[in-house]
């Protein structure tokens, strides 16, 4: 009886979160984003993305980062989802890189020492239904892409994930 009452005292505690009803508010926010008025205004790089030369991929991805493109997305959340090796990479940290390019403003400085985020004004995008993507991170066996999920988890204070959080920090 001892033995199966420690052996139960060291079962993982269940997850802070609902994970099917985090991947329902990822995907309705993703639908809620218009990628063809990132395809209107960036033609060229949409082209560039579905090229088979995987230099124009990499080339067009580290660009598509510098936009910062919120409609953009999507698109990355696709090919992260889908891609394997260096382009899978590339499409999370183009979403860590948009994402952060906003969450980013919302520090309060008024402690140097210890900086804030601010609450979410209603004119800032508010990104944190991607936390299913997110949590995609964390569980990535790639060490970076581990890292981009731990800084989004941060900007996006996705408190749920602390376990997650530990396991990347414990990570070699």
């Amino acid at each position: 009886i001892l033995t199966t009452l420690t052996a139960a005292d060291q079962l993982p505690a269940p997850p802070a979160y609902d994970e099917p009803a985090l991947k329902a508010d990822c995907d309705k926010y993703l639908q809620s984003l218009d990628p063809a008025d990132f395809a209107k205004n960036y033609p060229k790089l949409l082209k560039n993305l579905l090229s088979i030369d995987r230099k124009t991929q990499y080339d067009t991805l580290l660009r598509m980062g510098t936009l910062a493109e919120i409609n953009s997305l999507p698109i990355l959340v696709t090919i992260y989802q889908n891609s394997t090796n260096e382009i899978r990479l590339f499409a999370a940290v183009d979403i860590e890189t948009t994402i952060s390019h906003y969450s980013r403003g919302r520090y309060d400085y008024t402690n140097p020492n210890h900086p804030t985020l601010r609450p979410l004004t209603k004119d800032e995008p508010d990104f944190r239904p991607l936390a299913w993507i997110v949590l995609t991170m964390l569980r990535d066996n790639d060490p970076q892409i581990q890292t981009n999920g731990a800084v989004l988890a941060g900007y996006l204070e996705l408190r749920q994930f602390k376990s997650e959080l530990q396991t990347v920090a414990q990570s070699p």
